[in-house]
């Protein structure tokens, strides 16, 4: 009998068996539960190198099922999986918070230097990061509790229609200058972070014009001697 044929008279007989040899697999495990648990901790600590690739693979290979499958779950299951979360946190505030404290001081340094790395907007592959975390900081901010903010993806594309230079100074930005570097302003001051509401600008304008109606603000920004797109 050729490989393939054997393959197919295993797969007709799991088929029709399917229930018994599970039965047999869980009351084999039940009698023989802590040599197989002993084996397999052994294993992993005698392979670990190998384990990690054979996971990287195979989350490589189902990735994109695994992905729908999770998505299907939590729509379904949504309001229980986040007061189970909620439950979880709250149990284990204290815990969690003495972790992260021990976790920060042991690995300082390091977790400084990838935080800088990550949000570096100096580096090209950066940007659209840099600019789509500016979202973040105005969706998590206090005073915007009640604020429709506009998608990230529209945020993004909206910066990108700006061509690189600020809409109400014309200068172009520059990321290796905070003054300088993008930032979301509201065209109506207080009002909603959405596409019709919100225009790039340096840095240093939208910190000196504050609350005030941007229109008397670029007088007394022209009347200081600094150049206007206008």
């Amino acid at each position: 009998m050729s490989t393939a044929a054997c393959k197919s008279h295993d797969q007709t007989y799991y088929e029709n068996n399917r229930a018994s040899i599970l039965a047999k697999k869980k009351e084999y495990y039940i009698a023989n539960k802590d040599k197989i648990c002993q084996n397999i901790k052994r294993y992993r600590e005698e392979n670990p190198e190998k384990i990690a690739n054979q996971i990287r693979k195979c989350n490589k290979k189902h990735k994109d099922k695994r992905t729908a499958t999770k998505k299907v779950y939590y729509d379904k299951n949504r309001e229980a999986i986040l007061e189970q979360k909620k439950i979880y946190r709250a149990d284990t505030k204290t815990s969690r918070t003495a972790y992260n404290k021990q976790y920060w001081a042991a690995n300082k340094d390091k977790l400084c230097k990838q935080n800088k790395a990550y949000r570096d907007p100096t580096d090209s592959n950066n940007i659209e990061r840099y600019i789509k975390l500016k979202r973040s900081t105005a969706v998590s901010h206090p005073k915007n509790t009640d604020t429709k903010v506009c998608s990230e993806q529209e945020w993004y594309d909206h910066y990108l229609k700006s061509n690189g230079y600020c809409a109400r100074t014309g200068l172009e930005f520059d990321f290796s200058n905070q003054l300088l570097r993008p930032s979301a302003d509201r065209i109506i001051a207080g009002g909603d972070y959405t596409v019709d509401n919100i225009q790039w600008v340096v840095c240093m304008y939208n910190i000196m014009r504050k609350d005030r109606d941007a229109d008397e603000f670029d007088i007394d920004w022209g009347r200081a001697g600094l150049s206007l797109r206008y």
